[in-house]
């Protein structure tokens, strides 16, 4: 079976943008990025409940999908 490793890290880089965006971050942003990585791995450690979320979600820009 063939995989193509190319496409298939396309799409999941694509589908971790869109999930960033609905989120209120700029994939662009590696600093943030790596931020919110660490954050989350720290929040995973002490197995204590993910915050609330503050924002707004209307003002959140939206994803839209490659065609």
């Amino acid at each position: 079976m063939f995989i193509d490793d190319d496409k298939t890290l396309s799409d999941i880089e694509t589908e971790l943008a869109c999930l960033c965006l609905a989120l209120g971050i700029d994939w662009a942003d590696e600093t943030r990025v790596r931020t919110l990585a660490r954050e989350v791995l720290a929040q995973w450690k002490t197995g204590a409940p993910a915050p609330r979320p503050h924002a707004d979600r209307h003002l959140m820009p939206r994803c839209t999908r490659p065609a």
